[in-house]
C-alpha cells in the first residue's frame, strides 16, 4: 500500500464539478461566499479545517457512546461512490492520515482491512 501522506498530498484542488457533487450530497454549500476552489487546496486553512472535522467526528462518536457502552473507534468506513478511483483512494488516504485509523470503502474496494482492525480492537 502507498504511503498515506504521499497519496493525500497528491489530492489536487477539487474541480468545480466535484464541489457541486459534494454540495448536492451534503445538501449544503461546500464553498463559503467569496471562496474559490483554490480555497480547498491541500494545506490551505479552509482545507485543514474540513480535514480536522473528521478527527472531531471520531472523538464525538467515542464520547457519545461512553454513557451506553464504552466504545473506541477502530476504523473508518467510507462511501466513495461519487468519486473517481484516484480521488477515492486519495480520500481514504487522507482519512487515515487525519485519524490515524485504518480507512477504506468496504463496498467498492474490500472490507478486509476494516474487519481486521475491528477484530484487533477487541
Amino acid at each position: 500500500m502507498a504511503n498515506t501522506s504521499e497519496v493525500a498530498a497528491k489530492a489536487a484542488v477539487p474541480s468545480g464539478s466535484d464541489i457541486e457533487r459534494a454540495a448536492e450530497f451534503a445538501r449544503e454549500p461546500i464553498l463559503l461566499p467569496g471562496e474559490s476552489p483554490e480555497s480547498l487546496a491541500p494545506g490551505m486553512a479552509r482545507r485543514r479545517a474540513l480535514d480536522a472535522a473528521l478527527a472531531e467526528l471520531v472523538r464525538l462518536h467515542e464520547a457519545l457512546s461512553l454513557p451506553v457502552r464504552p466504545a473506541k473507534v477502530a476504523c473508518v468506513a467510507m462511501n466513495t461512490r461519487s468519486l473517481g478511483e484516484q480521488d477515492a483512494r486519495a480520500a481514504i488516504a487522507a482519512a487515515e492520515a487525519e485519524t490515524g485509523l485504518p480507512a477504506d470503502d468496504p463496498v467498492r474496494f474490500s472490507p478486509e482491512r476494516l474487519v481486521d482492525a475491528i477484530l484487533d480492537a477487541r
